[in-house]
């Protein structure tokens, strides 16, 4: 594996300083899922992330060029892979991926990017984690998702006004016609389906989780709308960690993923949140 010998981290960081510079780039964003051995790695992979942000960092500096890197936002995962004091140390930024908690495998709807939750799978969880292992919080980014989970439910609800969250269902959702995934709809197609179809959906809010959710018949899709997003964004920046002007304006970055699926959005408009 390349980050695992010096000779071939050189190697690729060579490459990486070249590529950068022919085609103008500002930086890299080093996205490595995951680190350690919960994903098929090894435990030394968490000193070799620490050792290849390193050296990335000393040879991007005289180019000035920006390393980021997004990293799970799940606790086990992050102690797993990453020496979150000492890669904040070579990071200009650290994105967190604060959204596939909870998908149509767990066997039971979930908001899968929640503000909160009991089982302390969510974003407030992750950020508070992450401050308290070290990890300066002007280089925290919050990454929320452009994109819902869906869940076909084991049987149909007496009533579709029904909160749908602990509900069992089936161990794969269902595909938004475009995306054509398994338990996933790109944000552009929830918009298309909610305004095509509206009479078939019936739209809600969880306040818990801070999470909008749609219902037709035994099909659920949990997303995070406008409102979503702002309430996240302000909550896990107002804290004391972070200045009084991030919390107070509007500079508090976050990180979608992806703009791919909000293309259609400009010609699709949601209703009314």
């Amino acid at each position: 594996m390349m980050a695992s010998s010096a000779d071939s981290r050189q190697t690729f960081i060579a490459s990486t300083v070249k590529f950068l510079k022919t085609y103008d780039f500002d930086g890299l964003d080093l996205a490595w899922e995951f680190p350690g051995h919960l994903f098929g790695g090894a435990e030394y992979d968490k000193q070799n992330f620490v050792s290849l942000v390193q050296e990335l960092r000393h040879a991007f500096n005289q180019y000035h060029f920006l390393l980021t890197a997004p990293i799970s936002g799940v606790k086990e995962v992050i102690f797993s892979g990453y020496d979150i004091p000492k890669i904040s140390k070579y990071l200009d930024y650290i994105y967190v991926t604060a959204y596939n908690y909870h998908v149509a495998w767990n066997k039971v709807v979930f908001p899968h990017t929640p503000l909160k939750s009991k089982d302390h799978l969510n974003v407030e969880d992750t950020i508070t984690y992450l401050l308290k292992e070290g990890a300066p919080a002007e280089k925290l980014v919050l990454g929320l998702a452009l994109f819902g989970r869906t869940f076909v439910l084991t049987t149909v609800p007496s009533t579709p006004k029904i909160n749908p969250f602990g509900l069992p269902s089936l161990r794969i959702g269902f595909r938004g016609p475009y995306t054509f995934d398994d338990g996933f709809m790109g944000f552009n197609e929830i918009c298309e389906e909610l305004m095509l179809h509206p009479q078939e959906w019936t739209v809600g809010w969880d306040n818990y989780s801070s999470t909008a959710y749609a219902i037709r018949r035994d099909r659920v899709v949990v997303y995070d709308n406008s409102k979503a997003i702002m309430i996240k964004r302000r909550v896990c920046y107002c804290r004391p960690q972070y200045d009084y002007y991030r919390c107070r304006s509007n500079y508090r970055p976050i990180r979608l993923w992806a703009c791919r699926l909000f293309r259609f959005c400009w010609s699709v408009s949601c209703p009314s949140e």
